[in-house]
């Protein structure tokens, strides 16, 4: 994440009026919101809810761009005033985007996602032109079904462009298929996709449970995962 520039300036600002707005209780139930994605002992180091977000932002768990955590974590613990403080800059956010993602299509230009790199050439949105194969049809759709809105974290690890997320997120009515969306584009990326890859890119995310429950289906005999 750059530090440097001015939307992660506003995002820190905000995350900074948060913690300041923060007490014990706050802590407390933002720890045991967080415990599946973030370790035990990281968040026994947590002092406050500064340190919270940083572990946030150390993971790429939330970003400038990508507040889909935060919303769920100030949602359950915060009141209706640092909701609408959130409300204020998601609506900010996503007014640039649309800005820069319509300036750049007409200009022929890309945004890139800053938080990783794709290895491979961009291809287009879930490409009518790409097969899925049946054993990842089902991992996909299992995986869809309990994602929900982790899918943006999948698709930032997955190596989508930002006007690759925007035309999901637009394309698409709900978030399972906008998850099915990801993983076939994340499957049209990779020269030799195994089911091993894919339950790597689950626990990056973090989604160890899913992972975790893949393997767990494939030992039993499902042969199809």
């Amino acid at each position: 994440m750059d530090l440097e520039s001015k939307d992660t300036h506003k995002f820190l600002k905000l995350l900074n009026r948060i913690s300041q707005s923060a007490n014990s209780d706050h802590l407390k139930s933002a720890k045991f919101l967080l415990k599946d994605r973030i370790s035990r002992k990281q968040l026994e180091k947590c002092e406050d809810m500064k340190d919270i977000f940083d572990k946030l932002l150390a993971k790429a768990l939330i970003a400038p761009d990508d507040t889909l955590i935060l919303r769920e974590l100030i949602s359950e613990v915060f009141d209706e005033e640092i909701i609408h403080m959130l409300d204020l800059y998601e609506k900010k956010v996503d007014s640039m985007n649309n800005q820069q993602f319509n300036k750049k299509s007409k200009g022929g230009g890309h945004a890139r996602c800053t938080d990783t790199t794709p290895t491979h050439p961009r291809k287009s949105v879930t490409s009518n032109l790409v097969v899925i194969p049946v054993k990842f049809q089902v991992q996909f759709e299992y995986t869809a079904k309990r994602l929900a809105g982790d899918w943006r974290i999948m698709a930032r690890f997955a190596g989508l462009y930002d006007e690759e997320i925007y035309r999901i997120a637009n394309d698409h009515e709900t978030d399972h298929i906008r998850a099915l969306a990801v993983m076939k584009e994340w499957f049209s990326k990779q020269k030799d996709a195994s089911s091993k890859q894919f339950r790597q890119l689950l626990r990056r995310i973090p989604r160890n449970d899913i992972a975790d429950d893949l393997l767990k289906l494939r030992s039993q005999g499902y042969t199809q995962i």
